[in-house]
C-alpha cells in the first residue's frame, strides 16, 4: 500500500524531498534497491535546507552499498558530510 500511495505522493510533490525519502523507504522494503536510488536521486536535486539534504545524500548513500555501489556510496557520503558532518545515518555508514 505504501509504494501505491508513495507513487501517487511523488507526482502530487516533485520537488519534496523528504516525500521522494519515504517512497524510497517503501521501495527498499519491497526490494526495489534500483528504483530507491532513483528516487533517492531526486530526492537530493529537491530544494532543501543543508541538514535535509545531507540527510538525503546518506540515505542515497546507504541504498548505494545495498547494490553494491562502493564508489557512488562514497561519493554521497562525502556530500552529506560536506553538509552535516555530526548526520546521524552518515555516523552509521562508517566509509
Amino acid at each position: 500500500e505504501a509504494k501505491t500511495v508513495g507513487e501517487q505522493a511523488v507526482h502530487a510533490d516533485v520537488e519534496g524531498m523528504q516525500t521522494h525519502q519515504l517512497f524510497a523507504e517503501a521501495l527498499l522494503a519491497n526490494k526495489m534497491v534500483p528504483r530507491a536510488v532513483y528516487e533517492l536521486e531526486s530526492a537530493v536535486l529537491c530544494p532543501g535546507r543543508p541538514q535535509e539534504k545531507a540527510d538525503a545524500h546518506a540515505q542515497l548513500a546507504e541504498t548505494y552499498l545495498k547494490v553494491p555501489n562502493r564508489q557512488a556510496a562514497s561519493k554521497h557520503a562525502a556530500l552529506a558530510k560536506k553538509l552535516d558532518p555530526r548526520n546521524d545515518r552518515l555516523k552509521k555508514l562508517k566509509l
